[in-house]
């Protein structure tokens, strides 16, 4: 039925006229009480999106907008055609700017029937459309996967093939493109160019493509261009469009397309644009040389890797431990070296009085000294690795140092082959985990909370699935915000800026759980965090010197104020008493003059 709404008061749309909606099979009628107008602003719309919404029961009130970033001069075939206007954001809750965010990623799936798939990522909202056929010939809705907002893209008339992974790849190619998600590069050839100046052309833009050119003589009058993607894999796959008809009477053939590495670790397949994979296994690197027979079939070969303890490397190591340790030691004790007799700092002793240095000694005993919590207390200090703490009496060279490390290199490697793992956790950090699903990839020194809980749940929104925890299974929270770990493809990572920055845990689970962490420090961990405080760019030393530095320039700038005071004053003494000795010049002429008159005067009489 018909229905008086005040929509809101402005001009525009006058008041009484009859507004209808439709859906294509039903509408209904608005007639307004008052002037409205829609175009004027975001706020008119809103207002009047919203007003609707209120008073028309059982209907959901969306606005449509243009993405912001689709170019129409750069949609690629199998697209062509398709414009801004095809592309549409919809939504009940707009903010204030004309246009929704740009397009960030794009990703299209072939369909075997009706089981496509095309996903974008807007302002990090993901939006999906499934089910599609394997030809696109109609609008395509992708919905929110956390909001009721959508995206649609209008594909009727272009009866776009969908039913391959290239022809999906077109297809999202080409999208890419218009977003401007994937670059255009434009390459100028001259009539007349010879292939040396459109190789020079090519590789003048070889650092935004990503594609390099060169000529190649197949025989003495057969001389080709070579194109080659710098960087493997399929996400650096290139295509050519030629705009101006450049290539059109050449033959071009393709001789390596791109592909992915694809390899199994232990049944797991995995997928790299690189035939050097650094981050499959932790610390390990694998270089793929060459195809193994009968991938992926019952026959598959398999190469056996096989990992052991390599203790010449790990002895080779805590030696050259021992010796920077022993080197900042005497550095030290030469900087607070006295004379025998005066007990005066030497001349060489030039930080001996130094607060930093002796702060900084301190605290490197301290840890030298520390108990590690290993949970082993036979294997908890750097003595039980088989170093040993002592005195050094010094030699007619070298000045006497306390608490310097020995160890006898036979006997080091004997306790390292018999307790490895129990040696390494003196040392390095060291985690413990209540779940078998979680371990750690890497780590960082910019970590501070050493005792966490992680509250899992990989089907939360992206960005929410990983919550941290404290011990207690308290929220940890930054500037009154809960601080979350990022998720993506099976790796979990602190995210920079945080108290877990920078360390990386691989995780294998699928169902929702918590699992309670603790990372200890071991020794070398704890002294490198502690050299790192005083060297990094904005440490102790940096802030020192600078310090130092303004001190001396304050004291520069008072010497030349009591410089200038200095000269000043001689200047007015000199002024004084050359005054002064005028005055006495003019008093002894006087008395001359007297004593003259005075001799005359005597000899009258």
């Amino acid at each position: 039925a018909d229905a008086s709404i005040n929509l809101g008061a402005n001009t525009g749309i006058s008041s009484g006229a009859t507004i209808t909606f439709t859906n294509g099979t039903t509408s209904f009628d608005v007639v307004t009480a008052s002037d409205i107008i829609i175009d004027d602003s975001q706020a008119n719309a809103t207002t009047f999106a919203t007003n609707l919404g209120l008073a028309v029961a059982d209907q959901s009130i969306y606005q449509s907008r243009k993405i912001s970033n689709f170019t129409d001069a750069n949609v690629k075939s199998p697209l062509t055609g398709l414009t801004g206007d095809d592309i549409r954001f919809i939504s009940n809750s707009y903010g204030t700017t004309g246009s929704f965010g740009k397009i960030e990623k794009f990703n299209a799936e072939y369909s075997t029937g009706a089981n496509g798939i095309i996903s974008v990522e807007i302002g990090g909202e993901v939006f999906k459309a499934t089910g599609l056929s394997d030809t696109l010939d109609s609008a395509v809705t992708l919905q929110s996967t956390t909001t009721d907002k959508k995206l649609q893209i209008n594909f009727t008339g272009l009866s776009v093939d969908f039913s391959t992974e290239e022809a999906a790849a077109s297809v999202e190619r080409s999208l890419e493109y218009a977003f401007g998600t994937r670059q255009l590069i434009d390459v100028s050839i001259a009539s007349g160019d010879s292939l040396n100046d459109i190789v020079f052309a090519i590789n003048q833009k070889t650092s935004n493509s990503g594609l390099s050119a060169a000529v190649v003589k197949v025989s003495e009058f057969d001389y080709r261009v070579s194109l080659k993607a710098v960087n493997e894999g399929t996400e650096n796959k290139y295509e050519l469009f030629d705009a101006s008809s450049v290539l059109t009477n050449s033959s071009i053939a393709t001789i390596n397309e791109a592909e992915d590495a694809i390899f199994k670790v232990d049944g797991v397949e995995i997928k790299r644009s690189t035939n050097t994979v650094t981050d499959a296994l932790s610390s390990m690197t694998f270089k793929l040389l060459q195809v193994t027979p009968n991938y992926g079939e019952v026959s598959a070969e398999f190469i056996n890797v096989s990992v052991t303890n390599d203790v010449a490397s790990v002895a080779t190591t805590i030696g050259d431990f021992v010796n920077a340790y022993n080197d900042l030691k005497l550095f030290i004790s030469q900087q607070n070296e006295r004379d025998p007799e005066t007990l005066q700092f030497v001349e060489t002793a030039i930080l001996g009085s130094d607060t930093v240095l002796k702060t900084f000694a301190d605290r490197l005993l301290s840890e030298i000294n520390n108990i590690v919590s290993t949970g082993n207390s036979d294997y908890d200090s750097l003595v039980d690795s088989g170093l040993v703490i002592e005195d050094f009496e010094g030699t007619a060279d070298t000045i006497a140092t306390t608490n310097i490390l020995k160890f006898d290199e036979t006997t080091l490697t004997d306790i390292i082959t018999a307790n490895f793992d129990k040696i390494r956790k003196i040392f390095e950090l060291n985690i413990t985990t209540d779940s078998n699903n979680i371990a750690l990839y890497n780590s960082s020194n910019a970590a501070t909370l050493n005792d966490f809980q992680l509250d899992i749940d990989l089907s939360r929104e992206e960005g929410e699935q990983i919550r941290l925890l404290d011990s207690e299974g308290e929220p940890v929270t930054s500037g009154g915000n809960q601080v979350y770990l990022t998720y993506a493809d099976g790796k979990i990572t602190g995210k920079t800026g945080t108290v877990v920055e920078g360390l990386e845990f691989l995780y294998s689970g699928s169902s929702a759980e918590v699992i309670s962490i603790s990372i200890v420090q071991g020794i070398a961990d704890r002294i490198y965090n502690l050299a790192n405080e005083y060297t990094k760019s904005d440490g102790v030393i940096k802030n020192t010197l600078s310090s130092l530095a303004d001190t001396n320039t304050d004291y520069k700038t008072k010497k030349a104020d009591l410089e200038s005071k200095l000269t000043d004053y001689v200047d007015s003494l000199r002024a004084k008493y050359s005054a002064l000795e005028a005055a006495i010049q003019s008093v002894n002429s006087i008395l001359l003059l007297l004593d003259a008159q005075n001799a005359v005067n005597t000899a009258r009489n």
